[in-house]
This record gives C-alpha cells, sequence and structure tokens, in this order.
C-alpha cells in the first residue's frame, strides 16, 4: 500500500509538473501605428520575458501584410511588457510622448494578442527637465547595481526636516520606479503643496505626505 501511494505520488508531481512548464504559443500583431512610422521600421517586443532588453534581436517583430508582428513560446503566467524602436528612447508612448504603464496579459493557452500603439517616445520634442526635489531629497548613488537585475540605478532618498538633529528613528518606504509616479509632469503645484492624480481613483493625493513617509532608517 505504502508503494502505490508513492507511486501514484510521483505520477502526480510528473504531470503537475508537465502542467506548469507547458508552453504556448503567444503571437503578438500590431494592428496600428503611428501614421509617421515607416514601413519596414524594426520594432522589437521588450518585457519581464527578456529582463527588459530594449533591442533584443530575438524578438524584432517581422513585418508581413504591412502588420509587424512575432509568435513565441511562453510558459503558463503573466507577462509585462512593451513595445519600442531598438531603445528607452523609442519606447512606445502616449500623447505628448509621456510614457505609458507595462502592458501585461496572463498566458494560459495559445493565443493572438492584437495591440494598437499611439506614439513614439522620440517623435516629440525633449523639454528641458526641471528638478522639483526640496532640499531634503539627495542622491545617494548615481550608479547603485542590482545584481538580480544586472543593471545600475541612480537611487534617491528623502530625509525629513529634523533627520540630523531630532535623534529620533524612522520608518522606511521603499518605492520601485518612485520617477514614475512621483516626478511626472501630471504633479503639480497648489496652494504650496505637491499633488498629483491618483491613479486608482482619480482623486488628488498630496505629494508631500507620501514623500513624508520615505524617510531612512536612523541608526543610533
Amino acid at each position: 500500500m505504502e508503494l502505490f501511494r508513492k507511486v501514484c505520488f510521483c505520477f502526480i508531481l510528473f504531470f503537475l509538473s508537465l502542467f506548469g512548464f507547458a508552453q504556448y504559443k503567444v503571437h503578438f500583431v500590431i494592428n496600428n501605428l503611428p501614421a509617421y512610422t515607416q514601413t519596414g521600421d524594426k520594432i522589437f517586443l521588450v518585457g519581464s520575458i527578456n529582463n527588459w532588453n530594449p533591442h533584443d534581436e530575438r524578438l524584432a517583430l517581422k513585418w508581413e501584410n504591412g502588420k509587424p508582428g512575432i509568435t513565441i513560446d511562453l510558459v503558463r503566467g503573466k507577462i509585462e511588457y512593451k513595445f519600442t524602436r531598438g531603445s528607452w528612447e523609442t519606447v512606445e508612448s502616449a500623447n505628448g510622448g509621456f510614457p505609458t504603464q507595462n502592458r501585461s496579459i496572463m498566458i494560459e493557452h495559445d493565443t493572438t494578442i492584437q495591440v494598437e500603439v499611439a506614439h513614439w517616445a522620440d517623435h516629440f520634442p525633449k523639454k528641458a527637465k526641471q528638478s522639483t526635489a526640496s532640499r531634503n531629497v539627495h542622491v545617494i548613488d548615481t550608479a547603485f547595481f542590482i545584481p538580480q537585475l544586472n543593471r545600475h540605478r541612480r537611487v534617491w532618498i528623502y530625509l525629513p526636516e529634523s533627520y540630523a538633529s531630532s535623534g529620533k528613528k524612522y520608518p522606511v518606504l521603499y518605492m520601485h520606479d518612485a520617477r514614475i509616479y512621483l516626478m511626472r509632469p501630471q504633479v503639480h503645484l497648489e496652494n504650496g503643496v505637491w499633488m498629483k492624480p491618483s491613479i486608482h481613483s482619480g482623486q488628488t493625493i498630496k505629494r508631500s505626505s507620501l514623500l513624508a513617509s520615505t524617510m531612512v532608517q536612523k541608526k543610533d
């Protein structure tokens, strides 16, 4: 009886492993492109499937019948992705060149994903960037290495007004890609307080209240 249970258990694990690692054919096709896109322009699929490499030749789309597309094998699960023309300077964008959120899809079977690209970021003139950082914002590393992503990132820190003199300990809030959510042009000044549209409710939230909780633990 014990042997029978072990054999059944092994079969269950075997079939679960097959199910978990099954690959599906996923076809990406861009139905509509900006009118200024040239037929034959090299377009790349980029995302969590290739460590966000914007110029991965393995994921270069091929033009067929006037539309770029690509078919790849993917395992079951959620992926995030975007399209570029070879760099982050030429990534797909919203009107005005503003960044768009990552596209996402749950892969569960063979499927065709049809998308539209509104604009490319490099189509719009670059505007001089004006820093809105207060005196309490500091750059602690211009090229902090992240081994899990095999890339470098600039790291900012926001300290409370009394950090240097209070002797207090403060909680820490780590924000990934905070520049996207806190440094966008949509952020504006209202009655002396930084405001930004809420991503979820459309209501306005105080940027200062977000930054106030982005504090570093003070050591004894």
